[in-house]
């Protein structure tokens, strides 16, 4: 249970309480679709993106160390290497294209993203209020004389230094970030400024997601027709590292933009293994003699296969 859900909604330093029980009931879905569904949250899909690219790019260093495949002590499967180069493209642009779909209202269609969070974030705006922004969890608006009091005992205590208590720093670094996303300054604020529509949909800038999402709709998802590809810009669309790291700081952008507006921070780093990564990789796959089972299993698989059609 989050910590705003303790307090009392009359008990918190807000003037209206309708609007700030619909906030928090919107916030606390926002705050879910960002950290806390297990399967498909956008921090999760943010760092199995970032996990995956981290060990394909150092596991292709292999190939700068060892560029051509006839060193005596030291080789690679082509077709292996084939596919973990073609699954890394293709299953890195689909992670692309899921936290870049659209906001969809269809409860059957419906998707956890952080295109649809900030398309969600916009639709309802209003609610953004700076005093909700700020009280939403008990939180005082203007601080100004507790911090005065708390100065007052620590300098009676002979303390000459004063850094402020949770309750007065975390509505001053709000009212901080409000102030940034507003682009407000201190004289001017109110307790009923609103995070602007405009403000929330330049978040939602993903030009070379875009490029991507292009790519799987036509070449993985769906099979496109000749006269389909013909009107593409292909070497536009085709995905490369470099197009990923330029899609994966319009995502950290964003995701960093949009939590700031949320009021609720999001990891953007590699997740910390729990294991040695690189654990046997200097051992063969197989041993020498076992290499005649796989091309025997091979071959029995190959019959299966064009069996099936007689079965």
């Amino acid at each position: 249970m989050k910590e705003s859900e303790h307090i009392d909604i009359c008990e918190c330093d807000v003037e209206d309480k309708e609007s700030l029980a619909l906030y928090r009931k919107k916030r606390a879905e926002w705050i879910n679709w960002l950290q806390g569904d297990k399967e498909h949250s956008i921090q999760k899909q943010i760092s199995s993106m970032l996990w995956d690219d981290a060990i394909y790019r150092t596991f292709g260093q292999i190939f700068e160390i060892y560029p051509e495949n006839n060193n005596e002590d030291i080789g690679y499967v082509p077709s292996l290497m084939n596919l973990l180069i073609r699954d890394f493209l293709d299953g890195q642009s689909i992670k692309i294209r899921k936290l870049t779909d659209p906001l969809n209202e269809q409860s059957s269609r419906a998707v956890i993203s952080l295109r649809a969070l900030i398309e969600d974030v916009a639709k309802h705006n209003k609610l953004i209020t700076r005093e909700n922004y700020v009280c939403f969890d008990g939180k005082k608006y203007d601080t100004t004389q507790m911090q005065l009091d708390e100065m007052n005992r620590n300098f009676s205590k002979g303390k000459k230094t004063y850094w402020g208590s949770k309750e007065v720093q975390v509505p001053i670094m709000r009212h901080k970030a409000f102030d940034r996303i507003t682009e407000k300054t201190e004289k001017d604020r109110s307790r009923k400024d609103i995070i602007t529509r405009k403000a929330i949909s330049n978040i939602n800038k993903f030009k070379e997601c875009g490029h991507i999402r292009t790519y799987v709709n036509k070449f993985i998802v769906h099979a496109s027709t000749a006269e389909n590809r013909e009107r593409l810009k292909t070497g536009e669309i085709l995905p490369t590292l470099d197009k990923f790291d330029k899609c994966y700081k319009e995502i950290a952008k964003a995701a960093w933009l949009i939590t700031d507006v949320v009021s609720d921070g999001i990891a953007w780093q590699v997740p910390t293994p729990q294991f040695e990564v690189w654990e046997n990789l200097d051992k063969p796959m197989a041993k020498k003699e076992d290499i005649n089972k796989l091309k025997k299993y091979w071959q029995q698989r190959c019959i299966e296969i064009e069996n099936i059609r007689n079965n």
